[in-house]
């Protein structure tokens, strides 16, 4: 039996050409000392900060895997990295992620996608009928603009969408929006 493609090209898929890459997966673990340990001093993942947000009640730590050029060797700008972690706990007892622990117990919380344009891509996924729970952009972790497309569009996956700023412009909006 074979097994086929079918590939779309991407001039025909608004989203595509938004979607840069993969930004960061959200974890929410059980034991939050555990976890820190395991991916920075056990895998030793580049420890990239930690950062509080006050709107979303989160206390978010990043990790990051080098970029290599092979497997053996580290790429000379170090700057540049892979996927990102984002290993998160709520900031007070209650909130969001709360739940999501009673409910599911710790595991992968969500998929965030860096886009090109926020406003656009949301225009563009509300006029294909996908639901999104944030009305409009919000301050994220690093203060660049975020907003989550409710999983009830996505067969049960909680999508997150990162529009990156330049260094300055985040930080303005970290400071103005976003306690820490």
């Amino acid at each position: 039996m074979k097994v086929g493609l079918s590939v779309t090209a991407p001039s025909s898929l608004p989203a595509q050409s938004m979607i840069l890459g993969v930004n960061h997966i959200g974890i929410v673990p059980v034991d939050m000392s555990k976890a820190r340990w395991f991916f920075g001093e056990i895998l030793g993942l580049l420890d990239l900060g930690e950062a509080n947000v006050e709107q979303q009640m989160v206390h978010s730590y990043t990790f990051s895997v080098p970029f290599r050029k092979s497997l053996r060797t580290l790429h000379p700008d170090e700057n540049l990295v892979n996927c990102r972690l984002e290993v998160q706990e709520n900031l007070g007892q209650t909130g969001y992620l709360e739940r999501f622990l009673a409910k599911r117990g710790g595991g992968i919380h969500h998929l965030a996608f860096t886009v090109r344009n926020i406003g656009g891509c949301l225009a563009y996924l509300r006029s294909s009928g996908v639901e999104i729970i944030s009305p409009k952009p919000t301050v994220g972790v690093h203060g660049h603009l975020i907003a989550f497309i409710d999983p009830k569009s996505t067969g049960g996956i909680l999508v997150e969408l990162v529009e990156e700023l330049p260094f300055y412009e985040a930080q303005t909006h970290q400071e103005n929006h976003v306690e820490g």
